[in-house]
Parts: C-alpha cells; structure tokens; sequence
C-alpha cells in the first residue's frame, strides 16, 4: 500500500495540471504550486505582465523602424520558442519535457512563419518608404530590439498562465488581469512615457490629440475607441488562451491573427479592384504552404498536449483505485 502511495503520489506530481482541458475550477497538482508574489497585493502582481506587455510592445515597434515588415514577422515567431523554453524551464510537469516530439512540431510552427517571411520579401521590390536604405547597424539594432521584446512577451505569457493556474489564494481570472493589465499600462503610458516621447520629440501627443479632435466627423477618433475595444477583447483572449491552455498556446494564437489581416487584405483587394488592399502575387503561394505548415503543426501540438493530459490523468486515476 505504502509503494501504491509513492506511485500516485509520484503521478500526480507528474500530472501536473490539465493542459488543454478547458481551464477546471477544481484545484490540482499544478495549481497548488506556488508562484513568485503570490502573498503580494493584487495590484501588484498585476502589474508584472502589465508592464512585460508594454515592454515588448515598445521594443518591438522600434524594432519594427529598423526591419522590413516580412522580417519582423519571422522574428516574432521567435517568441513561441521563447514561451517554450521558460515554460519547461519554469514548470517540472511541462509535457515539452518528456515528449521531445513537441519541440519539432513547435520546431515546424516556426519553418511555417520564416516561408511567411520569405514569401513577404521576394514580393517586396521597395522595402523602405522612399527607397531609403538601413544601415546594417540600424537592421541589428532592430533585430536586437524585436528579439528582447518577444522574450518579454513570452514571459508575460507564462506570467499570465502562472496566475490562472496557481492556488486559490493567488489566483487572477483572466478578466480582471485583463483589466488590471489595460488600466496600469494606460496609467504609465500617460505619466511616464508621453511626457517622455514628447519632450525627446519622439511623439507629438498634443498634435495627435488635436487631429482626432478635429478630424471630419470625428472618424479618428471612432477609430482610435473602436481599436482601443478591440485591443480589449484580444487581450482578454489571449489571457484566456494561457489560463485555458498554455503560454505556448498563447504565443502561436497571437501570432495566428496575420492569417486573418493577409486574408482580409486580399478580400478587400479584389471587391476594390486593387485600390485597396493588396493583389495575390507570384510568390503568394509559398506564404499559403507557410500558414498551412504552421496551422497544421499548432492544431498538431494542441491535440498531443490533450492526449498527453488525458492518458497521465488516466495514469493517475488508475494508481489512486490501485492504492485505495
């Protein structure tokens, strides 16, 4: 009885939590782990993704200054690796560490990003607005930035995951960290880094506020609310993609919204007759192998992350009968 014991003591450590099982209520091995701040006020602990996604959203539109927008894409491709390794790094019952074959099918997530990216520049004539070249100093830097900034958005990515998968004491629904993320960025943006970008002239805010104010039928700022909504609601989804499922799960979910925007891209393209949007060109058909690559490893990996949950919950149902 007692070798019974160790056994599902053992498999339930193993187990872990219930990767992809649609984010249960009830508590488990996973979520009585404890986490780093758990006993900090919960503002506080919000505000660590909070400024994670600040963090990466401002080095990553600086890197984009510096980068065509087809190496940009392939660079962020990087954060899924990134979610991937603090993941297995930081979480003893990750599946990523005793079934290597997730790693080349995160491996081939990638390769369907870098066929993006490549498409993107063989379709590219002009990469710069006016022509202007990059130097490569430039183009490093740019790399350099878009590449930290992914590590930050991964490390929001399990931060978030931490929170909805940890104690009941220390536990953050995906709405209100939501919330709490929005309103301590907004907070910062508008005490600290406006003034700063306005008196570096990086950003004039006063004439920004101004166009919208004046704009014909105030359709900038109908604009500016309506993507504030939408930003919203994408948060929100994705913060529930990571209580629900995984970091992991989280970074190749963001990273899918491009399908959508090339698709709208090439819709809006032909009802406008080309005036709008853009044409299906010759080397649109390596970017279609690239996103079916990538979606045919995401939906891949999702399904043997399940089955992995589902056979080492089998496991430990059996050793707990076995015990009893």
């Amino acid at each position: 009885e007692e070798d019974a014991g160790a056994l599902s003591s053992k498999a339930t450590d193993k187990a872990g939590g219930d990767y992809g099982s649609g984010g249960s209520d009830e508590p488990n091995a996973k979520e009585a782990r404890s986490i780093p701040c758990e006993n900090a006020p919960l503002l506080c602990r919000a505000s660590v993704p909070a400024l994670c996604d600040l963090t990466a959203s401002l080095l990553l539109y600086f890197g984009l200054v510096n980068l065509e927008a087809s190496i940009w894409v392939m660079l962020r491709g990087s954060g899924v690796v990134y979610s991937a390794v603090l993941s297995w790094k930081l979480d003893t019952s990750h599946p990523l560490r005793n079934h290597p074959r997730l790693w080349w099918l995160l491996a081939a997530v990638v390769t369907g990003l870098i066929l993006i990216g490549v498409a993107s520049f063989l379709d590219t004539d002009v990469h710069r607005e006016g022509g202007k070249p990059v130097s490569a100093v430039a183009k490093a830097i740019g790399i350099a930035f878009v590449m930290i900034g992914q590590m930050f958005s991964a490390l929001q990515g399990v931060i978030e995951e931490a929170f909805q998968k940890t104690n009941k004491k220390a536990k953050i629904d995906s709405t209100t960290l939501t919330s709490l993320e929005g309103v301590i960025a907004a907070v910062v943006i508008v005490v600290v880094l406006a003034p700063i970008f306005y008196a570096t002239g990086l950003e004039d805010s006063a004439t920004s506020l101004q166009l919208i104010a004046n704009s014909h039928h105030h359709n900038l700022a109908i604009l500016v609310v309506g993507n504030v909504l939408l930003a919203s609601v994408f948060g929100w989804c994705m913060v529930t993609i990571a209580g629900w499922h995984s970091a992991v799960h989280r970074s190749i979910a963001s990273l899918a919204r491009g399908f959508v925007v090339w698709m709208a891209e090439l819709v809006l393209g032909h009802v406008s007759n080309h005036a709008h949007g853009e044409r299906w060109t010759r080397h649109d058909y390596l970017q279609l192998i690239g996103w079916l690559v990538f979606f045919v490893a995401a939906m891949d990996y999702s399904r043997r992350v399940r089955e992995i949950a589902k056979a080492e919950a089998s496991e430990k149902k059996r050793l707990k009968e076995e015990s009893a």
